[in-house]
C-alpha cells in the first residue's frame, strides 16, 4: 500500500513538472477532439507521446508523427516546442494562434495543425493503439518532410 502512496505521489509531481507548450497542446486537443490528451492519445501507436519509430498505424499516429517532425523543424532553428509557451484563443470552432515571438507562434501553428488533423481523423481513431507497445513499431521509419516553409504545409500534404 505505501508503494501505492509513492507511485501516486511521483505521479502528482511529475504532472506539476509539465511545463511549456505540452499544457496548452493538451487543452487544444480536449477542445477540438473532446478527447483526453493523456488518457486517449499519450502512448497511442507509434507516434503520439514520444519520439517514435518504425511505421504509424493509422492516420492518427501520422498525425503524431508529422507534429514530431514539425517539432523536429523548429529544434533546428533553436525553437524547442516542448518548452516554448504561448498564447491562443478557440472560438467557433477555430483555434488562433497569439501574436508572439517567431517560436512562439511557430509552436502553436504545429500544435494548432496537430489537433485539427487528429480531429479529421476520429472516425479512425482506434483504442487498440492506446498504450501500445514500443516492441511493436517495427518497419521503416518514415522521413519528416524537407522544405517546408511553414509547419502546416507538411499536415495539408499527408491529409487535405
Amino acid at each position: 500500500m505505501r508503494n501505492l502512496h509513492i507511485f501516486a505521489l511521483l505521479g502528482a509531481c511529475s504532472l506539476l513538472e509539465v511545463n511549456g507548450s505540452v499544457l496548452e497542446y493538451q487543452k487544444m486537443i480536449k477542445q477540438v477532439t473532446g478527447k483526453g490528451a493523456i488518457l486517449s492519445y499519450y502512448g497511442y501507436g507509434c507516434y503520439c507521446g514520444s519520439k517514435g519509430k518504425g511505421e504509424p498505424k493509422d492516420a492518427t499516429d501520422w498525425c503524431c508523427h508529422i507534429h514530431n517532425c514539425c517539432y523536429k523543424r523548429l529544434k533546428e532553428s533553436n525553437c524547442h516546442g516542448n518548452t516554448k509557451r504561448y498564447d491562443y484563443a478557440y472560438k467557433n470552432g477555430n483555434i488562433i494562434c497569439a501574436l508572439g515571438s517567431w517560436c512562439e507562434e511557430q509552436v502553436c501553428a504545429c500544435d494548432r495543425n496537430a489537433v485539427f488533423c487528429l480531429e479529421k481523423n476520429l472516425d479512425t481513431y482506434n483504442s487498440r493503439f492506446v498504450r501500445y507497445r514500443d516492441s511493436k513499431c517495427t518497419g521503416s521509419t518514415p522521413e519528416c518532410y524537407r522544405g517546408c516553409l511553414s509547419p502546416c504545409q507538411s499536415f495539408n500534404r499527408a491529409f487535405n
